[in-house]
């Protein structure tokens, strides 16, 4: 029996990108709003989906369970979408170089290197497109995807958004519009594009050129509304929310969560490492993030993240890691190198995965256990074994994980409160820290690495 968009719903692995809500054939049929934990999905807003619209709008589903094996993963979609890289990384993907660097320009109104914006811009001034669809504020203090015209706008959204947003008007814009557009997005989204494209040629003319994110999974509504609250505001009342605000002293990664407080009237901040670690706890992340393999936008003509590591990371104004796919994105790069407009250092494959040390193992390892303890191996195929870890300490790790995600949306749906919530999910990331902390311990190469610490410090 075939798969349909409700079936991904059910399984609660939907991760709310609208593709299949712009495909569906008669639009009015499928509405994308946000559920009660605060993420996209599609709904029903009349009557069923015939089986012609059931079968185009699973087709461009990033989670669809069974699709054409010329598109199952995103190994054998790269060749069909980009024009030959010729090196390959299990997981990086297909792609021509790698670098960290910055913009000179951008950099200081970026979340971190602000490569991507001077990308951009350039496209837009050179009129190799018409626009970029990227996300912006939208009404009361939320964010949604939308059109830019012009270089001086486009610097005003080029911060990055925690905060879920859909595809589907966009996609619709782009289908009904002549153009030439540029669409930035997380790999998910940059997939469902990709699909669209394959199912349909007028979007690989209409869309010009893709920029990804490295993601280590999205966040619900509540994310935000939580580090509001956190700070002692309300989300009702609050503008000008700024998830990355960087130091001027101190790492990269040492950022603050920002938002102006309209009945006060003054800015308020939170520093995101005295929040706690919401990433690798899973706090207000979707179920669909723990069963995604592709941490850096495969898909996408070029990627970007951050350079969390050393000796960039010492560097608070903020450092990208680029992997160029595309020839496009090569000689693009390359015309900013030479013109002196972007800082680049060529790294390795080694160097841009311990960047992402923590989310190829929950990606690979993790993921490969999770599909084991979780039955959907025969649901859902992805690029990894199915094997349930033999280590006692990483089973209960990611059990404990799946746990505190699960409880997270729920708990914040029932309290709202900031306070309340942390009282009541205390003792399950206790849990986590502790079960973590064991793991470590046994890990071979974190003695290693510990040791090494050591010595280093002696020898300084």
């Amino acid at each position: 029996m075939k798969s349909t968009v409700h079936d991904v719903v059910d399984r609660g692995l939907c991760i709310g990108c609208g593709g299949c809500a712009a495909r569906a054939l008669s639009h009015d049929k499928l509405a994308m709003q946000l559920n009660a934990f605060g993420l996209y999905q599609p709904t029903l807003t009349g009557e069923h989906l015939n089986d012609d619209e059931l079968d185009s709008s699973i087709a461009v589903c990033p989670f669809n369970p069974s699709p054409l094996e010329s598109v199952k993963n995103e190994s054998v979609i790269a060749p069909l979408c980009l024009d030959e890289p010729d090196k390959h990384n299990d997981y990086l993907g297909s792609y021509r170089e790698i670098f960290a660097g910055y913009s000179h320009h951008f950099r200081a109104s970026a979340s971190s290197g602000g490569v991507a914006t001077w990308l951009l811009t350039n496209l837009i001034d050179s009129n190799e497109i018409d626009g970029v669809i990227c996300v912006r504020p939208g009404e009361s203090n939320t964010f949604e995807y939308s059109l830019v015209t012009s270089s001086d706008e486009l610097e005003k959204t080029s911060k990055t958004k925690y905060y879920p947003v859909t595809l589907t008007d966009m996609l619709n814009f782009i289908d009904e519009t002549e153009g030439r557009f540029a669409i930035t997005g997380v790999p998910c989204f940059i997939k469902t594009i990709r699909l669209r494209q394959l199912q349909d040629s007028t979007f690989n003319d209409k869309i010009a050129f893709t920029v990804g994110i490295f993601c280590g999974g999205l966040k619900t509504k509540g994310f935000t509304e939580y580090l509001i609250r956190k700070c002692g505001g309300d989300m009702k009342v609050s503008s000008q929310v700024n998830y990355r605000t960087k130091n001027t002293q101190g790492q990269a990664s040492d950022y603050a969560f920002s938002f102006y407080d309209n009945e006060s009237s003054q800015q308020r901040s939170i520093k995101m490492r005295a929040v706690g670690d919401m990433w690798g706890t899973g706090l207000f992340k979707p179920l669909a993030c723990d069963f995604c393999d592709d941490l850096c936008s495969e898909l996408a003509d070029i990627s970007l993240g951050d350079a969390w590591i050393q000796p960039y990371n010492n560097d608070p104004g903020g450092t990208n890691i680029i992997i160029t796919r595309s020839k496009q994105a090569s000689a693009l790069l390359q015309k900013g190198i030479n013109s002196g407009e972007l800082f680049m250092d060529e790294i390795t494959e080694e160097q841009a995965c311990l960047s992402q040390k923590g989310n190829i193992n929950h990606r690979r390892k993790g993921l490969s256990h999770r599909l084991a303890v979780e039955s959907l191996p025969d649901w859902l195929e992805k690029r990894v074994p199915v094997k349930k870890s033999r280590n006692m300490s990483f089973s209960l790790v990611q059990k404990q994980r799946s746990k505190v995600r699960a409880l997270s949306l729920s708990l914040w749906e029932q309290y709202h409160d900031a306070e309340q919530f942390d009282h009541a999910i205390a003792g399950e990331l206790k849990k986590l820290r502790f079960l973590t902390r064991i793991n470590h311990l046994t890990r071979r190469d974190y003695f290693i690495e510990t040791l090494t610490r050591a010595i280093q410090k002696i020898i300084k």
